[in-house]
């Protein structure tokens, strides 16, 4: 649903995801990438941006905004190229064992390419929803900076910005 982008691609309002759409009209982003690592009982969720640093503040709350508005279409569109991605990466028998030996090495087992599609295919909004609530929201951040740093917020101000109002 995120994907990477970076503004070599010409994309803007026609971009195929909500978040390239806004994030390629505005916010001042060069670069957005997202990554995912997961291990068996931890994982690792963020993305990395290059921006031009006069307004960071305004990125990240803009981004969780767009993130956090995600419609069934996005879902069902993020599914489909998440599928292309992780089938393409596997069609050799090279990058197959390479990606057997990270599932052992992380989780120790092995997924069948069948499960890995049944997987991708229960993912809907209320399972995303879910997954937000349990492990992003009222949860620390760890964040990094280079460049122009003092643009950057303070971390109280993202921490709180976190905190989802739940009764």
């Amino acid at each position: 649903m995120i994907g990477d982008w970076d503004c070599t691609q010409l994309s803007s309002t026609n971009a195929a995801t909500a978040v390239t759409q806004k994030i390629s009209t505005g916010y001042g982003v060069h670069q957005l990438k997202s990554f995912s690592i997961n291990y068996g009982n931890c994982g690792l969720f963020g993305f990395y941006v290059v921006m031009d640093g006069s307004d960071v503040a305004s990125t990240t709350f803009g981004m969780k905004e767009v993130i956090r508005g995600v419609s069934e279409e996005e879902i069902e569109r993020g599914k489909n190229m998440y599928k292309t991605v992780a089938f393409s990466a596997l069609e050799s028998s090279v990058t197959r064992v390479d990606d057997i030996a990270k599932q052992v090495l992380y989780s120790d087992t092995v997924q069948s390419l069948s499960d890995l599609e049944n997987a991708i295919e229960n993912v809907d909004k209320k399972a995303i929803s879910e997954a937000i609530n349990k492990h992003v929201y009222d949860r620390d951040l760890a964040v990094a900076g280079i460049g122009r740093t003092e643009a950057w917020p303070d971390y109280y101000q993202l921490r709180i910005g976190m905190s989802a109002w739940r009764l």
